[in-house]
């Protein structure tokens, strides 16, 4: 798509007053001293298009009106750009306004400035923020314009941004189109399953550290274990000692356990005479109950009677709450009596109002102040009383239904109170029967009764003495096994002791094991950091012919801008970057005027064929470039010439 300026119209824009100009289809000239305006031509032509000056800020942040000598706004002028395209030979005109509103607030003589609205127009039809935004981006992206219509825009933006669309403009460089290249690092990419090289490098580098600090520690663990070995022993002559000390401790386990039976069989006969004195015990217990309960059966039921007629009485009490709730209900029947007195009141006043008619001289028309017709008069004194009667039937209304409402309220009041004073007075009667019923009962003291004089007890009792005159006098005593035990326990410990030195023998073997263990894992791991430090080799080969590959495809796209893709770090890696050079001098340092915009131009060019779409370039400070290289863009020469003081076309 070819984009080229045909015709430019521009109405108080950034102190341009009134300016218009007609563009070459190849090159156009401007020139002018310091503030003529010509970086305002170019603002003026971005903003018409995005909205934004040529440095991309919005209309929000720079000053887009025209100022006085004090720096001042010129309210109320007229903001307005015309810009006439020619889009593949085909005319757009797109116009837009930047309006004040001023609006008069309510009570004020004086308009005051309100805001400012934005009119788009797009061929003469007005459009939306939305529906213009819509237009320009089917011509071009605010994006992709910015970079072909500045020569300085693109390399101005972050390395970061440079790079990602430099690498899209040339098309992602594939892991595959090296291997086609290299056949040799075919392999590599098998093994790398789908990583990234830097993700396989860290995972490479990452088992190489760990094996390395695995390796580290082998020759000391190897060595550790080789002085920790025991000595060699005469290891049957310990093991007879162990069995024959183990027939020993056998020997006195059998005479511990005749010992032991024996006390078995006498302490059964007494644990029998224990459990015949325990169910006599409990014969005793049982029957001294039921004679207790049998004697007292009289008083349990005399109890139950007597404090069924205490919880009754407790129940019964007249408390402070209900009382005071008797003198609220006679408060609420007087408050009650005092408000119908003074209803009555009321409605007698109500009933005895009378309509008044105003004077006739009152009457007189609100807009012009003459008296009004007799016919106007009476109409509307005959609409006032109507109203006048009309609000004391509604007092009277009210005051009615006021005093029925009360009535009510009295009634209520007086039943509950009956009914209340009534319930008080029955409470008060029936404690009075019920002190008398509890005087009756006397004493509830529980009597206390005695089974000293029953035969079947006594007979009891003075068994279980007999029991337990037979208990005391058996002198029965465990057996004391505490010297076969000390033996027992000595011999056992000579067996434990043995038994440790005979485990050095499989110490010794486990040792010699786990030093062939570790001496051939220490070989493994020397020969696999071998082949994975190749493997380093190998990443390493493969990026440099990617990052060559790379760097290569972006520079083929250009005819005096090289870039540079890739630098060196200290530590010997590579660290993408994205420096543009010229004639292998940064831009970022030494570069004149001219060859940065020539540089920028290259670029444009590029992005350009890369887009398939041409803009017009704008040139700042042209009068510092003798040559600019050929573009197929429309370019718009901005000149500084202190001879022109007014912004000037200049025809070739």
């Amino acid at each position: 798509m070819d984009i080229r300026i045909k015709h430019i119209s521009i109405i108080n824009f950034k102190g341009i007053r009134n300016f218009e100009a007609d563009f070459g289809s190849s090159a156009t000239e401007f020139r002018g001293d310091n503030a003529t305006g010509k970086t305002s031509l170019f603002d003026a032509f971005t903003w018409c298009l995005y909205g934004k000056d040529s440095s991309g800020r919005s209309d929000s942040n720079f000053k887009l009106k025209t100022l006085d000598e004090n720096n001042d706004v010129i309210y109320r002028l007229p903001h307005e750009v015309e810009v006439t395209l020619l889009v593949d030979g085909s005319e757009v005109k797109l116009r837009k306004s930047y309006n004040e509103v001023w609006k008069k607030k309510r009570g004020s003589k004086e308009e005051t400035f309100s805001g400012h609205t934005i009119d788009r127009y797009w061929n003469d039809v007005p459009m939306s923020d939305a529906e213009f935004k819509m237009k320009i981006d089917s011509i071009c992206s605010e994006e992709v314009f910015k970079m072909i219509t500045n020569p300085t825009h693109f390399l101005s933006l972050p390395k970061k941004e440079q790079r990602a669309f430099l690498t899209k403009m040339a098309g992602e460089v594939t892991m595959e189109d090296i291997v086609a290249e290299y056949p040799k690092f075919a392999q590599l990419v098998a093994d790398m399953n789908g990583k990234t090289m830097e993700e396989y490098y860290r995972e490479i580098a990452s088992k190489i550290n760990r094996i390395k600090a695995e390796t580290a520690t082998l020759p000391a663990r190897i060595d550790e274990v080789q002085r920790s070995l025991p000595e060699d022993q005469d290891w049957e002559t310990i093991e007879a000692q162990i069995a024959d000390k183990e027939n020993t401790v056998a020997g006195i386990d059998g005479q511990m356990q005749s010992a032991s039976a024996a006390y078995e069989e006498a302490n059964k006969a007494r644990q029998a005479l224990y459990k015949q004195k325990s169910d006599l015990t409990l014969q005793v217990s049982e029957r001294t109950t039921r004679l207790r309960q049998a004697a007292l059966t009289g008083y349990y039921s005399r109890k139950q009677e007597y404090d069924r007629l205490t919880a009754e009485r407790s129940h019964l009490s007249i408390d402070g709450k209900r009382l005071s709730m008797v003198d609220d209900l006679k408060a609420k029947i007087d408050y009650c009596s005092d408000k119908r007195t003074l209803l009555l009141a009321d409605w007698h006043s109500i009933k005895a109002r009378a309509f008044q008619a105003p004077d006739e001289s009152n009457f007189v028309c609100p807009t012009c102040h003459r008296p009004l017709d007799m016919e106007e008069i009476n109409a509307k004194i005959a609409e006032m009383e109507r109203n006048y009667n009309a609000e004391t039937a509604r007092l009277l209304e009210a005051n009615k239904v006021d005093g029925i409402a009360n009535n009510e309220d009295k009634a209520e009041a007086e039943k509950r109170l009956q009914e209340m004073e009534l319930a008080i007075e029955a409470d008060k009667k029936r404690i009075t029967e019920i002190d008398h019923l509890l005087a009756e009962f006397g004493d509830m003291t529980m009597p206390q009764v005695s089974v000293d004089s029953d035969e079947q007890i006594a007979a009891w009792k003075a068994e279980i003495a007999k029991i337990q005159a037979d208990i005391d006098a058996d002198n029965l005593k465990a057996p004391d096994l505490s010297q076969l035990k000390a033996q027992r326990e000595a011999i056992k410990k000579e067996i434990a002791d043995l038994n440790a030195e005979l485990l050095k023998r499989n110490q010794i073997g486990y040792g010699k094991a786990r030093i062939e263990e570790l001496s051939t894992q220490l070989r493994n791991q020397q020969d696999e950091i071998a082949r994975l430090e190749g493997v380093q080799f190998n990443i390493d080969g493969m990026k440099h012919a990617l990052m060559d590959k790379v760097e290569n495809t972006v520079n083929s796209m250009f005819t005096m801008v090289r870039f540079k893709m890739y630098e060196q770090q200290i530590n010997g890696g590579e660290a993408e970057t994205c420096e543009a050079l010229v004639n292998g001098v940064p831009y970022s340092t030494n570069l004149n005027t001219a060859a940065r915009i020539n540089a920028g131009i290259d670029i444009i060019n590029a992005i350009s064929r890369h887009s398939g779409v041409h803009a017009p370039i704008w040139i700042d400070n042209r009068e510092s470039i003798t040559t600019l290289i050929d573009t197929d863009s429309q370019v718009i020469n901005l000149v500084k010439d202190e001879n022109y003081k007014l912004l000037t076309l200049v025809t070739f």
